[in-house]
């Protein structure tokens, strides 16, 4: 269910995503209904939708089933346990800075989705020097690294992907994992003032345990062009359960719990996200991984750590020694010699 339309540089009407079934256009209307916390008549909610037939229970299943608790009142209203902050497009085009803004070709904001960036991977490309944009509320289907599944509650976190048509792929295409890392530290302190760590390659790390995550996708284009398209995940206010099931050895992080409770902004948040990305991949054909790499350094979660790092072929194990100008993770052995290791998954050992 988009809030903004491809062919308007806004919108302020709801419409139906087509890949979606009646029950989760049904369940998307009642989260956006729901969204004040105050009590609402489930039928009053449906009526005008193009599902307006549907039973409510079902719907209801659908809301529970993304990590959200409706409660049943005597009067036979319903509403959710907490009000829901959703983003809205027309605010958040307005917080972002007008240069980054001059370089959206399109901004579209859902309320689920299966993946951001599988829309963006599926839709028309952006121009060449202009960005695509796309966030959910939720995603059923988020995907991390390696397929692994990125689920968070809606508007517990904020998901958004950006897509880029470079006209020659960059020297350093495989390093753009790590300035958007970068660009995703840069945010998170732009707006709300907090220095989160990077491990390598594509995490956001805060007091040990995961803040969020980056997956960039690239597609070749015609004449030698491609397209990436870069996703960040990042926990902004997780409900209790949901953190507790992550199978991050240090658990789930959120920014409300490092801020003592109290959520930042998510528009404020989502717009230095969109910002700091326009920003890095509006440059990195021309400047690579050379202007972060300071910031990448400074900022590694490994350095000095014991790790082991897989691969499709081996196992290699033995301490961070940091990362070389082209992005590589430096792994040195028992010995001080060492392996420079271009993609794979790090575990960090007991100290």
């Amino acid at each position: 269910m988009p809030l903004r339309g491809s062919d308007t540089p806004s919108s302020r009407a709801l419409a139906a995503d087509a890949s979606h079934s009646r029950i989760a256009i049904a369940a998307d209307a009642l989260l956006v209904g729901l969204a004040d916390g105050r009590p609402h008549d489930v039928e009053a909610l449906l009526a005008g939708t193009v599902a307006s037939d549907v039973p409510p229970d079902a719907p209801l299943a659908e809301l529970a089933r993304r990590g959200l608790t409706v409660i049943r009142n005597d009067d036979g209203t319903i509403r959710l346990a907490r009000p829901l902050d959703l983003l809205a497009a027309d605010a958040l085009l307005g917080r972002i800075p007008e240069a980054a803004a001059r370089r959206i070709e399109q901004l579209e904001l859902f309320v689920s989705l299966d993946s951001t960036n599988r829309r963006l991977l599926e839709s028309e490309p952006p121009r060449p020097g202009a960005a695509r944009i796309c966030i959910a509320e939720y995603q059923h289907a988020g995907r991390g690294r390696r397929g692994r599944r990125w689920i968070v509650p809606p508007a517990a976190g904020v998901c958004l992907s950006a897509a880029w048509s470079f006209v020659e792929p960059p020297e350093a295409l495989s390093a753009l994992p790590l300035a958007s890392g970068v660009a995703a530290r840069r945010a998170i302190h732009d707006a709300c003032g907090l220095d989160v760590t990077l491990k390598w390659p594509n995490d956001l790390v805060l007091d040990g345990g995961k803040l969020g995550g980056i997956l960039v996708e690239t597609v070749p284009r015609h004449a030698g062009g491609v397209l990436a398209v870069v996703g960040v995940g990042i926990n902004v206010a997780l409900p209790r359960d949901a953190a507790a099931s992550s199978d991050w050895p240090g658990g789930a992080a959120d920014l409300a719990g490092a801020l003592g409770g109290v959520p930042p902004s998510r528009t404020e948040l989502a717009a230095a996200l969109i910002a700091r990305l326009v920003e890095v991949l509006g440059g990195y054909a021309e400047t690579g991984l050379v202007p972060y790499l300071g910031e990448l350094r400074a900022a590694d979660a490994l350095e000095g750590r014991r790790i082991v790092v897989t691969d499709a072929y081996r196992e290699t194990i033995g301490v961070a020694a940091g990362i070389d100008a082209d992005g590589a993770l430096l792994v040195a052995d028992e010995r001080g010699r060492c392996r420079r290791i271009l993609a794979g998954d790090v575990t960090v050992r007991p100290a």
